[in-house]
């Protein structure tokens, strides 16, 4: 499509939505979007998917700019409005701790609690139902916990945390879902000790405010700067890997990252493990860390 057709249907379809012809708006949106994938059009197709009754596929498009719709407030109100509407309720919470200048997080999670109120008296057997089967997802396989997981997050707050609460201590849960669920507690500003399970069996207690997010410490970060250092661009299909493989390990230790204690150390292991050679020495308590990982990791695999 070149410019000035680009921009005709620009034209075109901003009268669409101006004129609340939202279905048609989507479809010409859409096709704008996928010619010319920019984060203004992005936003034009989602306005155009929430009017036309379509949020949750408005919500899932948003994901490309996501760090963008965060970081001013128009954008970031018609992303949480989007949230909002598909019953997301615990992402909505999350969001409203995430609030930027000009949008006051206090309003936000105000109105959440009012559509939650307002959902538990027209789906209130919906939620019990949900909840229940919160509680005991972990009678399920990993892909039958991660299902019920994503439904849980359609729950009320005061309905989502007490399950979430009885969950971390319950053996059986997957770790990946065990530290899912700190973390999305972390994120939804969970402020009193929590007491969880731990990769070694033993329980533990943390205040999740006091760690950093996962992917936001800069143990993480140095691990990455580690992996890039040793392998980089020798041999990117190696690097690309590795670095997923590390975000699942990081995610598995979570809050417990303060264990690795010589991240160059760890990253050579995991080099090791990949080329199959022999690996090097590890500080004894990472080394521990690092097998019980390593054993989830393989857990995963089976799963």
């Amino acid at each position: 499509m070149v410019a000035a057709d680009l921009s005709q249907a620009k034209a075109a379809a901003q009268a669409q939505l101006d004129q609340g012809d939202y279905a048609n708006a989507a479809a010409s949106w859409s096709t704008i979007y996928q010619e010319a994938p920019t984060f203004d059009h992005n936003q034009q197709l989602l306005a155009a998917l929430v009017g036309a009754d379509r949020a949750a596929e408005g919500v899932v498009l948003a994901q490309d700019f996501l760090a963008q719709y965060l970081q001013t407030a128009q954008p970031f109100m018609s992303y949480f409005d989007a949230v909002l509407m598909t019953g997301r309720f615990i992402t909505a919470r999350q969001l409203a701790q995430q609030a930027p200048a000009g949008v006051a997080g206090a309003f936000l999670l105000t109105t959440i609690a009012d559509a939650e109120a307002a959902r538990s008296q027209s789906d209130g057997a919906a939620f019990d139902k949900i909840a229940a089967d919160f509680y005991h997802m972990a009678n399920q396989p990993l892909q039958g916990q991660e299902a019920i997981y994503q439904q849980a997050t359609f729950l009320p707050e005061d309905r989502f945390v007490p399950a979430a609460l009885f969950l971390l201590q319950d053996p059986y849960l997957t770790a990946i879902l065990r530290t899912t669920i700190l973390s999305d507690l972390q994120q939804l500003g969970y402020s009193e000790t929590v007491r969880y399970r731990w990769l070694d069996g033993q329980d533990d207690q943390v205040d999740l405010q006091t760690v950093a997010a996962p992917f936001d410490d800069p143990i993480y970060q140095q691990l990455l700067t580690n992996l890039t250092q040793l392998v980089g661009a020798d041999d990117p299909l190696a690097e690309q890997s590795l670095n997923d493989q590390l975000n699942l390990e990081w995610l598995l230790l979570f809050p417990k990252g303060t264990v690795v204690t010589d991240p160059a150390a760890w990253v050579e292991r995991d080099l090791a493990s990949y080329y199959q050679e022999l690996p090097g020495a590890e500080p004894a308590a990472q080394l521990a860390a690092h097998d019980l990982v390593a054993e989830q990791l393989g857990k995963l695999l089976l799963d």
